[in-house]
């Protein structure tokens, strides 16, 4: 007897209509002889519909060796052989729980990260923004900014601090705030000039580690172009080269 007849409760259906659906999914070339579809019946009668449909579609994905492109009627093999498809159908059950586990791990790993990465203030003037902040933000941040586990994390208060401190910055300068925030060389201030080597010294600094290399990358050439361009204007200036 099948291993998955034994304890089949599913209530009256009908076994022929079963057997149907599962011939309309099998592969161009394949046909099934009466026999074979008397047999199917009456595997599917004791078996239950979900339970013969995914040992069948099993034997799809999966026919024995020795089905090849000249078998033209495979389904002779499938009773014989259902235990073994009931296993596999068993297994491929609990390979899309672990495969939907994982996702489910990387989708609130991804939603961690992204929380974490509205804290991330990387600019020169980082210390200076967070005293300004009120003590709920600063706590707010150092909580996220601590969590290892999506758990942990405080809710999204769905504050920008990027966004503030842009505003703060523009608020600083006395300059007045544009819709997007411009590049970050645009409000570095030529005190909080930084070396490449600083830069990568903050940089590896920073408590949020997963930062993308590209990101990181992009952050040290942006800087270094700056202070690169500071120094060039400042021989420029000595030098009466305008």
């Amino acid at each position: 007897m099948c291993v998955m007849c034994e304890d089949n409760k599913e209530p009256a259906m009908d076994a022929g209509k079963c057997v149907r659906e599962l011939l309309a999914k099998q592969p161009e070339g394949w046909s099934a002889t009466r026999q074979d579809v008397k047999d199917m019946t009456e595997l599917a009668q004791r078996m239950g519909r979900e339970q013969f449909l995914a040992a069948g579609q099993q034997f799809i994905r999966k026919p024995p060796e020795r089905v090849d492109g000249r078998t033209t009627c495979p389904w002779m093999l499938f009773p014989p052989n259902v235990n073994t498809y009931v296993r596999l159908a068993r297994e491929a059950v609990v390979e899309r729980q672990r495969e939907e586990a994982a996702r489910i791990s990387i989708a609130r790993q991804m939603a961690l990260l992204t929380r974490r990465s509205k804290v991330q203030i990387t600019s020169v003037d980082k210390e200076e923004f967070l005293i300004s902040l009120p003590q709920e933000d600063r706590d707010y941040i150092t909580a996220v900014d601590a969590a290892t586990t999506l758990e942990e994390c405080p809710a999204d208060n769905g504050k920008d601090y990027e966004r503030l401190r842009y505003e703060f910055m523009c608020k600083r300068r006395e300059q007045p705030v544009g819709p997007n925030e411009p590049p970050a060389e645009d409000f570095l201030l030529p005190e909080q000039l930084l070396t490449v080597d600083q830069l990568r010294s903050e940089i590896a600094g920073l408590a949020f580690k997963p930062i993308a290399e590209a990101n990181m990358k992009a952050v040290i050439e942006r800087k270094a172009k700056t202070a690169e361009a500071q120094a060039q204007l400042e021989k420029d200036i000595e030098a009466n080269d305008f």
